[in-house]
């Protein structure tokens, strides 16, 4: 997919979910938004297959709880936007791979980087002093920049960047368990053959807010994604530990 063709969409996307189009489709003129930025470091393990032709395709596992195995660095932010009904939802994702592996009498190496972009809108369909449950569709662009060698039986290498868009669906819950204490979860699935043939994340969050403003949030994230063209194969998953600061304003 054209770069700049998914950057059109998502800023579309962007206009159509924003909180001016909100209040334009019948939100209280007296609707409070409230909005939150939240930087992370995220410390996942990858397992799956990447393959890119003429090289073998390499098979990885790592531990359930792993801390950056088969990963050099991973961080990602999300912005959000919120009033009693409505909510935007979006995040920015990196993670660079670092994997070494045997392979039928071959050294591979993949040394890729991988970037996501999610834009969402959605409605809440419950809403109340003890938390909410919101609902949402949007898109999520992923963008691919492989780089991978071969030594030993086949010997090569290829450095080949994909990207594509996916559309998709979730719901993001939370429920005020005390005070400063919040319990998160959120879930989507997307891709359907448009992008990529299926995929999906869970992130299941713990949230202390320490005033107003600043707030702890700690969770586990998984995100899988199964891409494949003809001469390239993405069907990895991440999970792992996630520890961010949000700003609210």
């Amino acid at each position: 997919m054209n770069r700049s063709a998914a950057l059109t969409s998502l800023v579309a996307l962007a206009l159509l979910t924003s909180p001016a189009s909100a209040v334009g489709d019948g939100a209280q003129a007296g609707d409070v938004w409230r909005f939150e930025f939240t930087p992370y470091l995220w410390f996942p393990n990858i397992s799956g297959t990447i393959a890119t032709e003429p090289l073998p395709k390499a098979t990885f596992e790592s531990p359930d709880l792993g801390l950056l195995d088969n990963v050099d660095f991973a961080t990602s932010a999300t912005f959000t936007a919120r009033d009693d009904a409505w909510v935007v939802l979006s995040d920015v994702s990196y993670t660079k791979l670092g994997l070494n592996e045997s392979i039928s009498g071959s050294e591979l190496s993949v040394d890729s980087a991988v970037y996501w972009g999610m834009l969402a809108g959605g409605h809440s369909i419950v809403a109340g002093p003890a938390g909410r449950v919101d609902v949402f569709g949007g898109v999520r662009y992923t963008y691919l920049d492989g780089d991978v060698e071969s030594s030993g039986g086949v010997s090569g290498s290829n450095r080949d960047n994909q990207d594509w868009l996916d559309p998709l669906v979730g719901f993001e819950a939370s429920a005020n368990v005390a005070e400063r204490w919040r319990l998160g979860l959120l879930a989507d699935v997307g891709g359907f053959g448009v992008g990529s043939d299926i995929a999906y994340e869970i992130w299941p969050s713990v949230s202390w807010a320490y005033n107003e403003i600043i707030t702890l949030h700690v969770g586990y994230r998984l995100l899988s994604m199964d891409f494949k063209r003809s001469d390239i194969e993405y069907d990895v998953t991440e999970a792992g530990w996630i520890v961010g600061v949000g700003l609210a304003f």
